[in-house]
């Protein structure tokens, strides 16, 4: 983070697509059930919830006045 945060006033996050790639790209993926595939999408959208809440608390608590635009 830059060191003068009071001169931010927008901040771009872009999130998620390392998530569902990992997924996607397990060498079993494509052959599993569909049961097993939809356990795995759910477990990847279960650890980018944890990432995405985390990562803009830390964008707002240090920079609290910018605006925050979410890509991805």
């Amino acid at each position: 983070f830059p060191a003068a945060t009071a001169d931010v006033a927008a901040v771009t996050v872009q999130l998620g697509a390392n998530n569902l790639d990992a997924v996607a790209s397990q060498k079993d993926f494509l052959t599993a059930s569909a049961a097993d595939q939809q356990v795995q999408i759910g477990a990847a959208l279960a650890a980018f919830q944890a990432d995405y809440v985390s990562i803009l608390g830390d964008v707002k608590a240090k920079f609290p006045s910018a605006d925050v635009y979410v890509m991805g």
